[in-house]
């Protein structure tokens, strides 16, 4: 019989850690970021016309009166710059890391064999006004974690419209609980598996949204192709997080 005691006390203990680990922040008002469209990478027509997270782009999103999903992500100096890939290849044909450039260097690369090229974050804040912008901050070294967010909320501070983060590192959503818990967070996450890099326990707890204790997010936007993970599952109907999939073409 204590056995039987021992074995459902470490059931519950087991679900109660879980719910610690998974529970988001439900208290958060979403309501300037819903009911809209929103262009992901800009309004751009995937070709080197219009090039993703180009300020032609980011032109045309706002013209048709779109919030725009973008990625920002430091260059070697510091400089914010809108651009989703950790290095140049595809989309300027150079071999190089984004984090081993300078801005001057950046700035004179084409995207895409285009008039466009990589613009610097606060640009394109000025471009898009008041529309909403959901900002994901890339990031590839841990130790950047702070400076990345720090540079980052300066700039969406002077933004007149309304500005949220997401990120798949959840150390970032949870510095912005920390320092700035009144800028909107979100967690990304998706179904990692070994290629991806990351070691079985951590796959299994970005999987499963195990991560979220670090920055009790106000919403996740998780992988609209793989919404059947349980984890993703039980926090939507458990907690009722605000859910967002990505990405709709």
């Amino acid at each position: 019989m204590i056995v039987l005691y021992i074995f459902f006390a470490l059931i519950a203990v087991c679900i109660l850690l879980v719910l610690y680990l998974m529970k988001p922040n439900q208290k958060r008002d979403l309501r300037p970021f819903l009911g809209r469209r929103f262009a992901h990478r800009g309004l751009h027509t995937g070709s080197g016309r219009i090039p993703e997270n180009s300020p032609a782009a980011f032109k045309a999103a706002a013209e048709a009166g779109y919030g725009v999903e973008l990625d920002v992500r430091h260059t070697q100096d510091h400089y914010l710059v809108v651009f989703h890939d950790s290095d140049l290849k595809r989309m300027c044909g150079i071999d190089k890391k984004v984090r081993e450039c300078t801005w001057e260097e950046l700035k004179q690369y084409p995207l895409l064999n285009s008039t466009e090229t990589i613009p610097l974050f606060a640009d394109v804040l000025r471009l898009m006004g008041t529309l909403p912008i959901i900002c994901e901050i890339k990031v590839e070294f841990q130790n950047d974690v702070p400076s990345l967010c720090r540079d980052t909320l300066h700039q969406i501070q002077n933004h007149h419209g309304p500005v949220c983060i997401q990120s798949f590192h959840p150390l970032i959503p949870g510095w912005f609980r920390k320092n700035a818990p009144h800028i909107i967070r979100g967690q990304l996450s998706s179904k990692f598996t070994k290629k991806d890099g990351k070691s079985y326990l951590g796959r299994f707890m970005q999987n499963h949204l195990l991560f979220n204790f670090l920055g009790r997010p106000d919403y996740v936007a998780y992988n609209q192709n793989c919404v059947d993970v349980w984890g993703f599952r039980f926090c939507r109907k458990f907690f009722h997080v605000s859910t967002i999939g990505w990405t709709f073409r």
